[in-house]
């Protein structure tokens, strides 16, 4: 049995636990006898990592670039395929990889742009989830009320005042209404354009205000998801880091982030998940499938790439304005309800396990090759 080595860690979010479990399921099943390796614990690091520990290692995988920094250190980790989802924009995690031969997998087409921009081997790889969580035994639909928000907090006066002193040229393209996304933003200053050379050279700094500008839009892109739902008059169950900071609307509920399986727990009492997406336009975010595997439809902002992905399937609902949202909702029986959450999960069981997303590169054929 061909052998790979899973680094792992300590994640802020809990849904990367989930995604681990995931890629170690499908390693397994890929033919892989599976080595776990927990990067953030330092006392067994010592015993776990040598030559041996990699000696008969055909594959390496990872998640936001971990384990790059032993490249150095351990041979056999250049002359192995070294596999690293990026679960974020490549900016979020660059110092770590750039300049390595790590392969990435990026959530997003425009990351996958961006990634082969700076000199990465870069390829589209969305977000999957474990079939496991697909939960067909849902809550009767008239039992499933009210509109979960789940979405971690940025400030946005925060990440305005550091654009400010360090970069407020930035304004005259954030304050752009079709600039949405970090992705359109890097575009405009020259990242990702044949022939163009970027208006900002790449280091440590430039790279720290680039990620404040992407916090910047997503503070700014929930805001107005939230200001747009209460004048609709549609309440919300906002969860998730940091709200406690926020200036909240009365409208919405405001609750304290809670461990990951507790989260899918809430999925399958709502009726609908609000999801709001950090950027990822041209490409898929896990809030878009667990929320359905769970029991829950989708409220979503369209995108190209996520219509052509959902809307025959219609368990994902998309909106250009909570306004016109509440005559919709009110009308959708609950037959459709459910039809169209059936149908949908087995979408999700065919297309999107993980299994089935990271098997093209899991293949023991093509490692066999190296």
């Amino acid at each position: 049995m061909s052998k790979a080595v899973l680094f792992t860690g300590t994640f802020q979010y809990g849904v990367v636990a989930d995604f681990i479990q995931g890629i170690a399921h499908a390693l397994g099943e890929c033919g892989y006898q599976v080595q776990q390796i927990n990067l953030s614990d330092k006392a067994a690091l010592q015993q776990q990592l040598s030559e041996d520990t990699f000696r008969d290692v055909q594959l390496v995988f990872s998640v936001n670039a971990l384990g790059a920094d032993l490249l150095p250190y351990f041979p056999k980790l250049r002359q192995v395929p070294f596999y690293s989802l990026l679960l974020d924009h490549p900016l979020h995690s660059l110092l770590r990889f750039f300049g390595t031969p790590l392969r990435l997998l990026c959530v997003d087409q425009a990351h996958v742009a961006f990634a082969r921009a700076v000199g990465m081997q870069a390829e589209f790889c969305p977000h999957a989830l474990n079939t496991s969580s697909v939960n067909p035994t849902m809550s009767p639909e008239t039992d499933k009320q009210g509109i979960l928000f789940p979405a971690s907090f940025f400030s946005a006066d925060k990440a305005k005042a550091i654009i400010d002193k360090h970069f407020p040229q930035a304004w005259q393209w954030l304050n752009n209404p079709a600039v949405r996304t970090i992705s359109d933003f890097l575009y405009q200053l020259g990242f990702m354009q044949a022939g163009r050379t970027p208006l900002l050279e790449l280091n440590k700094n430039t790279i720290t205000i680039l990620c404040h500008c992407d916090f910047y839009l997503r503070a700014t892109g929930r805001d107005r998801l939230l200001q747009q739902f209460a004048d609709a008059g549609l309440a919300l169950q906002v969860i998730g880091n940091g709200w406690e900071q926020a200036k909240q609307l009365p409208q919405h509920q405001y609750l304290p982030a809670v461990p990951f399986p507790d989260l899918l727990q809430m999925m399958q009492k709502v009726r609908y998940v609000l999801h709001h997406s950090p950027g990822f336009d041209a490409g898929l975010h896990e809030r878009l499938l667990y929320p359905v595997a769970a029991g829950a439809q989708v409220l979503a902002e369209p995108t190209p790439y996520l219509e052509q992905m959902f809307s025959r399937h219609g368990a994902v609902r998309f909106f250009s304005h909570a306004g016109a949202l509440q005559a919709e909702l009110a009308t959708c029986s609950d037959d459709d309800y459910r039809s169209q959450l059936l149908r949908s999960q087995e979408l999700i069981r065919q297309q999107h396990s993980w299994h089935t997303r990271l098997q093209p590169w899991l293949s023991p054929r093509e490692t066999s090759l190296v």
